[in-house]
């Protein structure tokens, strides 16, 4: 099945920002940074893992050198975890119990064995678990990808489940390898082969650094500047963009922010906070006459009426009657074809809330960026009507309510889309009694993406709902525990409607009861604090890995 285009580009848009320009898998910043260290690997592979090699040193009884040699492969780049020895990824072959001529057998079927390579794989692990033997993907997987760079796939847990997600793949994905995972793991990674093919990648290698370095740079948000040159870029390539993502990212706060900066710098040349209170009002509005930026929001009762035009009851000389008024956009539209010299934006906040077709109605038709200035006929009023070049919507949608795939196909052919998702930098060092705010909120967003299906990135918490209304991080427990009781519980105890299971799970059994299905609220009352405490305490936890 192919990816999803938008999903598609939002990867090479990823790479870009990790190498600016970024136009093939043969660019010689990719190659030396991502590349080149893992094909010397994959060389000395070639030599010390062949088949012929491996074959020969089960038949002499050399256990110990084939042992050595995967230490050796294994350790000749950063792939591998292996700074504990006790629990890293090679401690498979330090295991005392370890019954080296079956384990050796078991990892040249691995590697070298008949049928596919899910098929050896699942042997593989079935062999390990009744040994009762570390079971981990990154082992067996990393000497396939080695051994195999051409075909396989290296498995490293955290790059995975994120790339999946990323994906909102179907399937969910379980701690041990199974042949049937691995199958769909190779498959996903194979079909953004296939659709990056306008890039020529070589092999697997150039694929799994693709991904390792797209879900590195999506760690560290996107700096808010290149996000308004972004959100400019869309708006001049397709006169529309769409800033999609869970709640409280600051889809709200950038879009009004990005409209008044494009406009004071497309109007007059310099940033918004440089104008003057005058030039501000020509932006904003005075509260007498419209600016250059104006706000609506979509609703389930909004309508084709309140954005083109429609008829509307008023009262004249103790009568009622219907008198014909133009929308918000087409009033819009009307003031931008009287200043063309001026660029107007229109913020449609919670666009995905209305029921768009019925509200575009035939505006779809001239709203593409090659059909600006192209009239139609209004049904109602018989005017003719046109979208100037002027014109920009940027529209914000939140993905808790609703995914961006259920949008009209339509419209999204005719928007850009630019995702915006918990930022935990925004929060810095900010801690509340010992608890850092960043840290808390990435390990409650971790515990719902673990504990909640496909539609887990949607559902996270996004950063501002640890903020003050002048944008700083709360720094009282107090306002903590508010943000907590008041909108984190609240927003939780929708996604997941009397499922207190899942809810123990995310927050703990310190403020979830699961059996009596009840939220502990006297823990929020001054009284509670202390237990309070240390039931949000618990919800933070580590789970750190090494290497790319």
């Amino acid at each position: 099945m192919p990816l999803d285009k938008q999903k598609l580009d939002e990867l090479v848009a990823l790479i870009r920002r990790y190498i600016p320009n970024w136009s093939s898998f043969s660019d010689p910043r990719f190659v030396k940074n991502e590349v080149d260290y893992k094909q010397v690997t994959i060389s000395k592979a070639r030599d010390l893992l062949s088949k012929e090699q491996l074959q020969n040193l089960i038949a002499e009884g050399k256990f110990d050198e084939f042992l050595d040699r995967l230490k050796t492969i294994g350790k000749d780049n950063n792939l591998l975890w292996d700074n504990n020895p006790s629990s890293g990824d090679l401690n498979i072959i330090r295991q005392p119990e370890l019954d080296k001529p079956s384990f050796c057998n078991s990892v040249f079927d691995l590697l070298y064995g008949p049928g596919p390579s899910h098929e050896r794989l699942g042997r593989y692990s079935e062999y390990v678990k009744s040994m009762g033997l570390p079971n981990k993907w990154t082992f067996p997987t990393y000497f396939l990808f080695i051994c195999h760079p051409g075909t396989e796939i290296f498995v490293k847990p955290t790059i995975v489940q994120w790339f999946l997600k990323f994906l909102e793949s179907e399937f969910k994905y379980t701690s041990d390898p199974t042949a049937e995972n691995y199958t769909r793991i190779r498959g996903a990674y194979q079909q953004l082969r296939d659709e990056l093919e306008d890039f020529e990648p070589r092999d697997m290698v150039d694929i799994q650094s693709f991904v390792w370095s797209c879900w590195d740079v999506s760690k560290n948000p996107e700096p808010k500047n290149q996000l308004i040159d972004r959100i400019q870029s869309i708006l001049e390539r397709k006169g529309q963009v769409i800033l999609y993502g869970p709640p409280g990212t600051g889809k709200t706060y950038w879009a009004e922010k990005a409209a008044l900066e494009l406009a004071a710098q497309s109007n007059f040349d310099v940033g918004f906070d440089e104008l003057s209170d005058d030039q501000k009002s020509s932006i904003t509005g005075n509260g007498k006459s419209f600016g250059a930026v104006r706000t609506c929001c979509f609703h389930p009762a909004y309508g084709y009426e309140d954005f083109i035009e429609g008829y509307r009851p008023e009262q004249a000389e103790d009568q009622m009657i219907f008198t014909l008024r133009s929308g918000v956009f087409k009033k819009l539209c009307k003031d931008a074809e009287d200043a063309p010299e001026t660029s107007f934006y229109l913020i449609v906040d919670e666009i995905n809330r209305g029921d768009i077709p019925r509200i575009f109605g035939e505006l779809m038709t001239i709203l593409e960026k090659d059909k600006r200035g192209k009239s139609i006929t209004l049904p109602t009023s018989g005017e003719q009507f046109k979208v100037p070049s002027n014109v920009y919507i940027i529209g914000t949608m939140n993905t808790a309510d609703r995914s961006i795939a259920l949008l009209d196909a339509a419209l999204r052919r005719r928007f850009g889309f630019i995702e915006l998702m918990p930022d935990m930098s925004v929060l810095g060092e900010a801690t509340v009694e010992g608890i850092s705010l960043g840290r808390w909120l990435e390990d409650l967003n971790q515990r719902i993406c673990e504990h909640v299906g496909r539609d887990a990135r949607n559902l996270q918490i996004g950063h501002s709902y640890l903020l003050r209304d002048n944008g700083t991080p709360i720094t009282d427990f107090s306002e903590f525990a508010r943000a907590l009781h008041e909108d984190i519980i609240p927003l939780l105890e929708e996604y997941f409607y009397e499922d207190y299971s899942t809810l123990e799970k995310i927050l703990g059994a310190g403020i979830v009861d699961a059996n009596d299905q009840k939220i502990h609220h006297e823990l929020f009352k001054p009284s509670g604090q202390g237990e309070l405490l240390r039931a949000i305490g618990l919800i933070s936890f580590g789970n750190s890995e090494e290497g790319h």
